[in-house]
């Protein structure tokens, strides 16, 4: 079964992604994500998180569907740096005030 899968620590961005998309699915450890994946439709990384950006191609190559990984849009090296590694890398502001879009799930400008 495709599930969506997040590693996302902070408590204010896991709500805005459970309102979202309400069968996501939370781990607490990059581990814990790498061993999802593979089920996963839908793997979404806080790049905030210690060790995200060296997972990266890992994730990109378990998942069976779209990896997605945000951070600071004034970090655009590292945007870019995750980018490269198989992500598709968004900056939080994006992903945030158009999550179904940017996720890849539908939706567009209203995010009904």
């Amino acid at each position: 079964m495709q599930t969506a899968t997040a590693w996302v620590r902070s408590l204010l961005d896991r709500s805005r992604l459970a309102n979202a998309v309400p069968d996501m699915v939370f781990v607490q450890s990059g581990a814990a994500l790498l061993e999802a994946a593979p089920q996963s439709g839908l793997v979404v990384v806080d790049l905030a998180e210690p060790g995200a950006l060296a997972l990266l191609p890992s994730l990109v190559g378990a998942c069976s569907g779209r990896v997605v990984a945000f951070g600071p849009h004034v970090d655009r090296t590292l945007l870019a740096e995750a980018s490269a590694r198989g992500a598709t890398a968004v900056p939080r502001s994006r992903l945030f005030n158009r999550p179904l879009e940017t996720l890849g799930l539908a939706a567009g400008p209203g995010q009904t």
